[in-house]
Formats: C-alpha cells, structure tokens, sequence
C-alpha cells in the first residue's frame, strides 16, 4: 500500500495543482466574466440609447417624409402654375404678333391716308387760289354787270 499511497499523493498532489490552475483559471474566467457583464450592461444601455435615437430618428424621418410628399405636391402645383403660364405668354405672344402685324397695316394704311391728305391739301390750296381768282373775276364781272345796268338804264331812258 506504500506505492498506492505514493501515487494517491502524487495523483493528490497533481490534482491540487490542477485544481490550482483550474481555480485560478476560473477568477480569471470569473473576472473576464465580470468585464463582459459590465460591456454587456454598457452595450445595453447603448442600445437602449440607440434605440431611442432610433426611435427619434424614425419619427424625424417621418416628419421629413410628409414635409418630401408635401413640397412635391407644392411642386406639382408649381408646375402645373408655370405650364398654364407658358400657355398663356405663348397665346399672347401669338396675340403680339397678331397686333404687330395689324399695327404695320394700319401704319401703311395711315401713310397712304398722310399722302392723300397731303395731295388733297395741295388741292385744297390750289383750289382756294382759284377760288380767290374766281371771287375776284366774279367781282370784276359784278362791277361789269352794274356798269351794263347802268348803261342799261341810261339807254332805255333814252329810248323813251
């Protein structure tokens, strides 16, 4: 039993050393276990202030969501405003056109209208000399007229 014992107490003392190493192997273990609990704790605390961000976030992207779908109804509007305006400078520029071109006829119009004024005023003129020339043959023949009643006159009281 001498040798028995002799290996009971190496295989004992091999066993406490091994339940050393075990032992310190497991405050190791125990005390990494403690760090990652506590990143775990921070890691928790992380998420929830990430989930909150999130949740912050998403309501944001929300709010971002309705003012997009917004201004593309206000852009829709705008463009709709800015194609009944086009039409409307297209017609009035065909209306332009229309003006222009009836301005240039009448200015023609108004020219030709200058000119005949023009001549009928040359006419007018030449028209009022020869009515002064007239008024005064019209007068020369009145004097004639009176000279011959006159003379007129005298001869019948004559012929009496």
């Amino acid at each position: 039993m001498g040798s028995e014992g002799k290996r009971l107490g190496s295989e004992g003392k091999r066993l406490g050393s091994e339940g050393k190493r075990l032992g310190s192997k497991v405050k190791r273990l125990g005390s990494k276990v403690k760090r990652l609990g506590s990143e775990v704790k921070r890691l928790g605390s992380e998420g929830k202030r990430l989930g909150s961000e999130g949740k912050r976030l998403g309501s944001e992207v929300k709010r971002l969501g309705s003012e997009g779908k917004r201004l593309g109804s206000e852009v829709k509007r705008l463009e709709s405003e800015v194609k009944r305006l086009g039409s409307k400078v297209k017609r009035l520029r065909s209306e332009g056109k229309r003006l222009g071109s009836e301005g240039k006829r009448l200015g023609s119009k108004v020219k030709r209208l200058g000119s005949e004024v023009k001549r009928l005023g040359s006419e007018g003129k030449r028209l009022g000399s020869e009515g002064k020339r007239l008024g005064a043959e019209v007068k020369r023949l009145g004097s004639e007229l009176k000279r011959l009643g006159s003379e007129l006159k005298r001869l019948r009281s004559e012929v009496k």
